[in-house]
């Protein structure tokens, strides 16, 4: 059971360090516009679609582990 229990506290903290490196990134990304527009010769414009993209790839992680993240016991981490 001690097993089981430290497979699911690795697995819980592993996604939670997903989830906070995508709204990290998204949070990185868009003060960045600026400098994306200047160096890699972007329309202002087109910034959104970056953002837009991050945003979309933390939902689909998200979509995408929620099954999984489902088996094991949450009320370990709720207490």
């Amino acid at each position: 059971m001690d097993d089981n229990r430290t497979t699911q506290s690795r697995v819980l903290r592993l996604a939670l360090l997903i989830n906070m490196l995508s709204i990290g990134t998204l949070m990185m990304v868009m003060p960045l516009g600026a400098d994306f527009v200047k160096y890699l010769n972007m329309k202002p414009e087109h910034i959104g679609y970056i953002a837009g993209r991050a945003t979309f790839a933390s939902a689909l992680i998200g979509f995408f582990l929620a099954p999984y993240l489902d088996r094991f016991d949450i009320s370990l981490w709720v207490d």
